[in-house]
């Protein structure tokens, strides 16, 4: 009897990709569901600015809070939004716990700066 040997696949370029993806946003907290970096960041705040919506899947399945405030209030939903990462909305959309009601959040301070708000 021949016992058949598992091929090694050599990672996709995407794989590789979302790997330094990852890299990049983990490389500023210590624990990834918990951690805020200085400005009030969480990782998944990051990876919604950057654009990269497979590393925002795989932060929600670490227990990322989705909802959460980051910089001038904004939640990782406003920033993927704001740089008009497409993937990114709809991974973070599709996360049952999202609440786009809380997307954006000017501070007070904020607001009094441009009347037109």
């Amino acid at each position: 009897m021949s016992v058949k040997r598992k091929e090694k696949r050599k990672p996709s370029d995407e794989s590789i990709e979302v790997l330094r993806d990852l890299a990049e946003v983990a490389e500023h907290f210590e624990s990834l569901p918990m951690t805020l970096d200085p400005t009030g960041n969480n990782p998944l705040v990051w990876a919604a600015e950057k654009g990269q919506a497979l590393v925002a899947g795989f932060l929600l399945k670490q227990g990322v809070d989705v909802n959460h405030r980051g910089y001038m209030g904004n939640t990782a939903l406003a920033r993927a939004a704001r740089g008009g990462h497409v993937e990114c909305l709809r991974v973070l959309l599709g996360f049952p716990a999202t609440n786009p009601n809380i997307a954006v959040y000017l501070k007070p301070e904020a607001s009094s700066l441009n009347p037109h708000l």
